[in-house]
């Protein structure tokens, strides 16, 4: 491999996943050079291996990985210092259709994003659009930044939701988005936060996370909030069960491509419920997420269970597949 060259993890179709030789991007104009120190993988970038994803949301082949952070490199306009550490926001607004004048970046009517779209942290360097570069404290581990990405996912979910304090809480999944969600549901303090899970080995995780209990089984009792972030359709099942009348219910999962549950129109109507859905996150809502971290009222650390170099990338996949003991977010290095 020669100086001007590095390697990248590529998705080339679905089921085909590569180390690939790829040119050392150059920046000009508005681009930064970052160079990658540690990205997380999650659920959706299995979904992006296995072709399971929404078509709209992907091009092949493409270098996965949207939670990464690591040091400015390059700046050809010298606003940011070499190695100035970065969380780099995964989703790149336009900034110029209604959706982004009115805040809603999510929702860029040109829809953007690393790993995605363009290629994202799976390799030692990345261009990077110099709007979405977030300097990062040295409070933390690099390696903790990589947990902005899916905190601002739940921060916006919760803030559109708006939770009141002292709630008695429901979290459904014990995967990373579900735990940030107990982790961040602090910050509105609830009267307490249940978590149910589907696996006995994460209960240490949810704990830890600021959960007052863990149980594999759905208990008989209402709870003022719902948060259902298992992504499946069982767990939107269990959501609708166990809110109270007049209670809220917001869906951060994403079920796959085409899965439908039947909504009961009726009981919602009657029962005074507030349901809602969020995708993704705002600009805003990351740079919330940033200050947060940086000023050490986020600290996600400790999720962070599983580190592997780029090479061993099929152990990763393994992990994120099959890991039955305690499993929290899985990071590479590159």
């Amino acid at each position: 491999m020669g100086s001007n060259e590095q390697l990248v993890l590529t998705v080339t179709a679905p089921g085909e996943v590569q180390i690939r030789v790829g040119d050392l991007p150059s920046p000009t104009g508005d681009e930064v050079l970052v160079l990658v120190r540690a990205v997380g993988i999650c659920g959706t970038d299995l979904e992006i291996i296995d072709g399971t994803i929404d078509p709209e949301f992907v091009n092949y082949p493409i270098s996965i990985g949207h939670e990464f952070a690591g040091e400015v490199v390059i700046d050809p306009r010298g606003e940011f210092a070499k190695g100035t550490r970065v969380a780099v926001e995964g989703i790149v607004p336009c900034w110029h259709c209604q959706h982004c004048r009115e805040g809603r970046t999510n929702l860029c009517a040109t829809y953007d994003e690393f790993g995605f779209t363009r290629d994202g942290g799976c390799s030692r360097y990345v261009l990077v659009p110099r709007r979405v570069l977030h300097p990062i404290a040295s409070i933390h581990d690099i390696t903790a930044a990589t947990l902005i990405e899916p905190g601002a996912v739940v921060y916006q979910g919760l803030r559109r939701i708006q939770p009141t304090v002292g709630m008695e809480s429901l979290v459904i999944g014990d995967g990373t988005i579900a735990l940030l969600a107990v982790h961040l549901l602090s910050l509105w303090s609830p009267a307490s936060i249940v978590v149910l899970g589907k696996r006995v080995a994460q209960r240490e995780l949810a704990l830890k996370a600021g959960a007052t209990s863990f149980s594999t089984e759905l208990e008989q009792h209402d709870y003022g909030l719902v948060v259902e972030a298992s992504g499946s359709v069982a767990g939107v099942a269990n959501a609708f069960q166990s809110v109270r009348r007049g209670g809220k219910l917001l869906l951060l999962g994403l079920t796959p491509h085409g899965a439908t549950y039947p909504f009961p129109i009726d009981d919602a109507v009657n029962r005074d419920l507030e349901v809602q859905a969020s995708f993704g996150y705002t600009a805003s809502a990351w740079s919330k997420v940033v200050d947060i971290f940086n000023c050490g009222r986020y600290s996600p650390g400790f999720l962070i269970t599983h580190q592997y170099p780029l090479l061993d990338w099929e152990k990763a996949v393994n992990s994120l597949r099959y890991e039955e003991g305690v499993r929290g977010k899985i990071v590479m290095i590159p």
